[in-house]
C-alpha cells in the first residue's frame, strides 16, 4: 500500500532537506541546490550514496537545522538502520513489494506515492534493485531513488519465486527492522553504523526509476521516464 498524504509529507520534509544538506557538503558549496532545474538527476543518486556512506552527515544536519522531535527520531533511525545496497524484488503482496537482501532476509516494503505496479512499469518480477530500505514508523519504505535491473536467467528467476512462496508460507517476511530500538528519545546520542552493502550479481540492462521524492518537493507528481 502507499503512504497516505500525512505520512508522505513527513517523509518528504525529512528526506529532501537532508539530501540538500548532504549535497552542499559533498559539493563543498553551502549555496549549492540539488533540486534546481538544471541538476543532472545522477547527482541525486550520487548524493544519496554519499549520505549512506557518510552517515555522520545526519548528525551535522541535526546540529545545524531546526527539526521537529518526530523528524529527529526518524532521521536518527535512518542513520542507524537504513539498509543500502542491492536487493531482489521478489514479488508483490497486498500492494507491498517484497524485497530480499543478500543475507537472505525478506522485507515488506510500502510504496511512496505510486503503486508498485506503476513504479515497476510492467517489468516482470523478480527484479534486481539497487536502492535502500528505510524504517518509517512501524513499516519500511524505499528512499525513492533506485535502479531496476531485469533478471534474465530462468533458473534464477524460478529460485526467487520459490523463496517468495516459502517466506509467505513460513511467515518470515519482515515488516520492520526487528533489532531496531523503539524507545529512542529526540536528544539521545546516536552513532552511525557502517553502510550495509549488499552484493549480488546483476545483468547489464538497467531500468532507472526516476520518480520518487524529487518531484514531491514541489508538490507535483510526474510520471517516471522511459527506459535508459
Amino acid at each position: 500500500m502507499k503512504l497516505n498524504p500525512e505520512e508522505l509529507s513527513c517523509v518528504q520534509d525529512g528526506w529532501t532537506s537532508l539530501l540538500e544538506f548532504a549535497y552542499r557538503k559533498r559539493a563543498g558549496n553551502p549555496n549549492a541546490e540539488l533540486y534546481d532545474f538544471g541538476t543532472d538527476f545522477r547527482e541525486i543518486y550520487r548524493t544519496a550514496d554519499y549520505l549512506y556512506e557518510n552517515r555522520s552527515v545526519i548528525d551535522e544536519y541535526l546540529d545545524q537545522e531546526k527539526v521537529s522531535d518526530s523528524t529527529r527520531i526518524m532521521l536518527l533511525r535512518w542513520q542507524k538502520y537504513a539498509r543500502a545496497g542491492l536487493f531482489i524484488a521478489l514479488g508483490l503482496d497486498q500492494g507491498d513489494a517484497i524485497w530480499m537482501s543478500s543475507d537472505g532476509l525478506v522485507w515488506r516494503v510500502r510504496a511512496l506515492m505510486d503503486d508498485w505496479e506503476y513504479t515497476f512499469r510492467g517489468e516482470k518480477l523478480p527484479l534486481m534493485v539497487k536502492g535502500a530500505i528505510l524504517p518509517f514508523r512501524d513499516t519500511l519504505i524505499p528512499d525513492g531513488l533506485f535502479t531496476l535491473t531485469p533478471m534474465k536467467d530462468p533458473k534464477s528467476r524460478k529460485s526467487m519465486v520459490e523463496i517468495l512462496k516459502a517466506a509467505k508460507r513460513d511467515g518470515t517476511i519482515l515488516t520492520t527492522i526487528p533489532w531496531m530500538e523503539t524507545d529512542q528519545k529526540p536528544d539521545q546520542d546516536q552513532k552511525s553504523d557502517q553502510t550495509q552493502e549488499e552484493t549480488v550479481t546483476a545483468s547489464t540492462t538497467e531500468v532507472r526509476y526516476r520518480g520518487g521524492l524529487k518531484t514531491m518537493r514541489k508538490g507535483r507528481k510526474k510520471k517516471p521516464s522511459g527506459r535508459r
